[in-house]
């Protein structure tokens, strides 16, 4: 299956100056705080919120955008500090805990595993591994050079190809691949409301 993205334009990792944190209330009506813990929810969320960290996060399916909120507010505290909970149809969570960002010139790929089976990222007919190995539950990181390019997600020790996407990549961004059982969605980041109470 091929899905084409001719440009993708997420919210810059810029959002953190060496990952330290933008206050720019127009957008995000409240300055963001300096222990930020951000959180999204794919799939199917709750309809009455998800609890994460001690915390319930209003959520909406619709809305792949990470939630903004202070460590100081949740009862546990993350591994990392982006996190991705993929919420299934019978309502099982799978968390994954984010590497950290490591430049903002770069383009941040990654890959996320709600299935049992080992999966990897890779480019060229897959004569080039971008992504190795990634089992259940766990992220795997690539930061590249912008470039326009057709990455596929390939699982099994055949490689058989599961889906694949053209995309052109600009500085700055997260792209994230999340497998699942039923398809591979590939989600921008992008940043929601800061979180007070």
């Amino acid at each position: 299956m091929k899905f084409m993205f001719p440009s993708i334009v997420a919210v810059p990792i810029a959002f953190f100056a060496n990952y330290g944190l933008a206050s720019d209330e127009a957008l995000y009506g409240a300055e963001a705080p300096q222990d930020a813990v951000l959180v999204r929810f794919l799939g199917t969320p709750s309809e009455g919120g998800n609890n994460v960290y001690g915390w319930n996060f209003e959520t909406e399916e619709a809305d792949p955008s990470y939630s903004v909120i202070s460590a100081a507010l949740l009862s546990n505290t993350p591994e990392t500090t982006f996190t991705t909970v993929f919420v299934d149809e019978q309502g099982r969570e799978v968390v994954f805990h984010e590497p950290d960002r490591t430049s903002s010139s770069k383009v941040h790929l990654l890959l996320m595993n709600a299935t049992n089976e080992s999966v990897s990222l890779v480019a060229n007919d897959g004569a080039l591994e971008v992504i190795g190995d990634t089992e259940f539950a766990k992220v795997g990181m690539r930061a590249v050079n912008p470039i326009s390019v057709e990455l596929s997600v390939v699982r099994g020790p055949d490689l058989e190809v599961v889906a694949s996407f053209d995309v052109s990549l600009r500085r700055g961004e997260d792209i994230s691949f999340v497998v699942t059982d039923d398809s591979v969605e590939m989600v921008p980041t992008s940043y929601g409301a800061v979180i007070t109470d």
